[in-house]
């Protein structure tokens, strides 16, 4: 079975979102696996090429499949990478102006080399749009990988370009697509916001590293992560997540407010790690209007790859207040590191944590603050905790998502 994946979701190395790691991680499995015939491109963008290039070329042994852009991306890319070599660079403005151009131009009415798409039975965009080009070719299966509604669900929580980049994804999709969710969730969104036929809809969660996440017992490394981000030797809650409005950080900042006003004998210090978004500004305002919790609370800021495993070690306990996740890696990795974990109750996140966290309401301050309280004084609680994450983070797996997938393009060739 000839497959070709597009990979325009990889992004830099040590800055990745959950729709790069999914790429990526799929990537990888799909490049070694005996059951197809991985080709690789990346249609949506002139950079998303070239990262994609540069991320095949530092990694051989994702299977040796070549890359299948169009000979008109091909000599483009020559010329970008051309161009660094001079020491000029092509910065993002120039790149975009000249992808304008070339889309005006209509030179990109093939994105994928014909040849390679011609021997191809199925095409796997991952979150990016079906090209015409694939649309088009009525011998072809084509799949795409859906992650979340949040910009159109949510537009108020989200910057406003999210949503018309979203709207031109989900135009792409024609009753001949089939599309891949990663939660029943996402699913469930779709059919009920767009009308989509579930018949050609298929679930495959997705799932955190295990050679990143995984209990660490190492406690030079928890200590010297707690020094780098100057966390102190207290013990503490961990939240890791962009700061943006609907992953609900201010909430969870309140509940942890209420939890040191009415518990002052609780040493707990809360640690929001992650790069600054939407609501950073008023995170902030409320730590500088209150010398009482402005102590206890840590801003990370972005938080390096090699430093998360001895972050997530030497947290107390993981919180996860958002209001609404296409699935919701950071809560897994936090169970995979065998970490207490309380979390919203909403969109996709009880499908993941199951029985192996505390579910509850993202807008009831009380009850969060009791949660975290009662986690802290509780160790026995905790611990049982902790073992129900870990059995349960067991039951995912990136090798499950790739067969998963595989049984997709299996099923919808037949």
């Amino acid at each position: 079975m000839n497959v070709i994946f597009d990979i325009s979701a990889v992004s830099v190395p040590g800055q990745r979102s959950g729709l790069s790691r999914y790429a990526i991680s799929l990537a990888e499995r799909l490049g070694q696996s005996p059951r197809c015939q991985v080709h690789f491109s990346a249609t949506g963008s002139l950079l998303g090429q070239q990262m994609a290039l540069q991320y095949l070329a530092e990694n051989p042994g994702i299977g040796g499949n070549a890359m299948a852009p169009s000979p008109l991306g091909m000599a483009m890319l020559r010329w970008a990478q051309a161009r660094q070599a001079g020491g000029s660079g092509l910065d993002h403005a120039t790149a975009k102006v000249l992808w304008q151009t070339l889309r005006v131009h209509n030179l990109l009415r093939h994105p994928v080399d014909p040849a390679a798409l011609q021997s191809a039975q199925v095409f796997h965009s991952a979150y990016a749009l079906l090209p015409r080009q694939v649309r088009q070719a009525r011998w072809l299966q084509p799949v795409i990988t859906v992650m979340d509604l949040i910009p159109v669900l949510f537009p108020e929580l989200v910057n406003p370009f999210q949503i018309p980049a979203l709207m031109r994804i989900i135009r792409s999709i024609t009753p001949r697509s089939w599309i891949i969710c990663i939660s029943q969730c996402t699913k469930n969104d779709l059919c009920a916001r767009f009308g989509f036929d579930p018949a050609r809809m298929f679930v495959t969660p997705l799932a955190a590293d295990t050679e990143i996440f995984r209990p660490c017992q190492d406690a030079q490394a928890i200590v010297g992560v707690r020094q780098r981000y100057g966390i102190g030797e207290t013990p503490y809650v961990l939240s890791l997540a962009t700061v943006t409005p609907h992953k609900n950080m201010g909430f969870l900042l309140e509940a942890f407010a209420r939890l040191v006003r009415q518990q002052p004998d609780c040493d707990l210090k809360l640690v929001l790690a992650g790069g600054k978004g939407a609501t950073a500004e008023r995170i902030q305002a409320m730590l500088n209007t209150d010398a009482t919790l402005a102590p206890r609370v840590v801003l990370t800021g972005y938080v390096a790859e090699s430093d998360l495993r001895a972050l997530y070690g030497g947290a107390m306990m993981f919180a996860f207040p958002s209001l609404y996740e296409g699935f919701g890696l950071p809560p897994l990795e936090a169970m995979q590191c065998r970490v207490p974990v309380v979390c919203s109750n909403r969109s996709s996140l009880p499908e993941v944590i199951g029985d192996g966290g505390m579910l509850l309401d993202p807008t009831d301050t009380d009850a969060w603050g009791d949660a975290l309280w009662q986690l802290w004084r509780d160790q026995p609680r905790r611990q049982a905790l902790a073992e129900k994450a870990l059995a349960r983070a067991g039951q995912f797996s990136w090798r499950r998502t790739a067969d998963l997938t595989l049984d997709v393009y299996q099923r919808i060739t037949n």
